[in-house]
């Protein structure tokens, strides 16, 4: 038994989980705020191609987010009838460093005037919890929390897995195996528990008649994003130069819960941080990553603090990066209109920022990590820019 990984030395963890799917069929669609109502965005008619959320152009996603005003409101009170899925829906930034980068030089109550222009994500709560079914013999406590991302232009279905009590790296790779293959999701009053790729279905079916209507087509990534961060620990921590191949293997588990053959060695999984001492370094593999932050695991309140705001940037910057790329990949395929060609030069401006990086607030990437700067590269963002901008110069 190794003490480095089999020792119960964690004391909480956390897992996130994302899809990604983009549509922009309803994109600039001509008389839709008639068809909602322009004063209470309550349905009037139909009109063919209209999002039943108010996210075709710049002035109809503003008016949301000055109708959410720093705060949740109820789907019911957007739409004027209850949703499948949707229950809430606020504004998805917060006052800190990461959302300040995306929107530099602007207070937060000015947000909303920039949603459109820096694809500002609304989060919505769900109508239903969900419960997390582990086995009988796992003694931690779990905690899923449903969410969802919206963009003007896709949307993710996003969960979160909080684990508390102590646990060892072992039993976080068997718990993160379970949520990948097993049927461990149980939505409240149903039957019977369900697998992580049927939940993120059933969501998405929801989102999308919700949102953007039950015609909608849209275009989804087969690999989801996941990012596991341990939060708090007492004990040795696993240091690189001290594992076995047993150790390697558990903490592979970690980045591939599906045990596929893989020809690659461990050191190709690794991703070393600042300081490059072996104890703070990012497991990956394709959409999947592992945080190791040793200089954040202090044990105390602020150190917890740290670790987690690390966590959810580097998660929440994977997941952007993500659909603006798509959005980029997409749009090149699609013919241009206006409001399509807003979201095509904000997403051309941040993406440039990742990859070609000036050296003020302006021009600099809105969050420096390790893990968006390998998979910005690995995402080949660069083909995507490149293919965008000749279609913006295309007549």
């Amino acid at each position: 038994m190794s003490e480095l990984t089999e020792a119960k030395t964690l004391r909480e963890s956390i897992i996130d989980v994302a899809d990604q799917h983009t549509t922009l069929d309803h994109i600039g669609k001509k008389g839709a705020a008639a068809a909602r109502g322009r004063s209470t965005g309550r349905p009037r008619g139909k009109v063919a191609g209209a999002a039943p959320l108010p996210l075709e152009t710049a002035t109809q996603y503003r008016g949301l987010f000055v109708q959410m005003a720093g705060k949740t409101v109820a789907y019911s009170d957007v739409r004027g009838s209850a949703g499948k899925v949707l229950e809430r829906l606020g504004p998805a930034y917060e006052d800190n460093k990461f959302w300040h980068r995306i929107v530099p030089r602007t207070g937060l109550d000015q947000f909303p005037s920039s949603a459109w222009w820096r694809m500002l994500p609304i989060e919505a709560r769900l109508t239903q919890k969900v419960s997390f079914v582990g086995d009988p013999s796992w003694t931690q406590k779990f905690s899923p929390v449903p969410r969802v991302l919206l963009f003007p232009f896709g949307w993710s279905a996003w969960l979160s897995l909080k684990v508390s009590g102590a646990h060892s790296i072992r039993d976080l790779g068997d718990v993160v195996r379970h949520l990948f293959t097993g049927r461990c999701l149980q939505p409240d009053g149903t039957a019977n528990p369900v697998s992580l790729d049927q939940y993120m279905s059933q969501v998405g079916d929801g989102v999308r008649s919700d949102a953007f209507g039950a015609g909608a087509k849209d275009v989804s990534n087969p690999e989801l994003f996941a990012a596991t961060t341990a939060l708090s620990k007492s004990g040795p921590s696993p240091a690189l130069g001290a594992l076995t191949d047993d150790d390697q293997t558990l903490l592979v588990r970690l980045v591939r819960p599906d045990d596929r053959p893989s020809a690659r060695t461990f050191s190709e999984f690794v991703m070393n941080l600042v300081p490059a001492d072996g104890l703070n370094y990012v497991l990956r593999a394709d959409r999947k990553y592992c945080l190791w932050c040793e200089r954040k695991l202090g044990g105390d309140k602020r150190s917890g603090i740290q670790v987690r705001c690390y966590h959810n940037n580097t998660f929440s910057s994977l997941v952007r990066v993500g659909h603006l790329q798509t959005l980029l990949n997409q749009a090149s395929t699609r013919p241009r209109n206006a409001s399509l060609d807003e979201l095509v030069a904000a997403a051309l401006d941040e993406s440039s920022r990742l990859l070609h990086p000036g050296t003020d607030e302006m021009s600099t990437p809105y969050y420096k990590n390790a893990a968006l700067k390998e998979f910005s590269g690995i995402a080949d963002l660069q083909k995507s820019v490149t293919t965008a901008q000749q279609r913006m110069k295309r007549k």
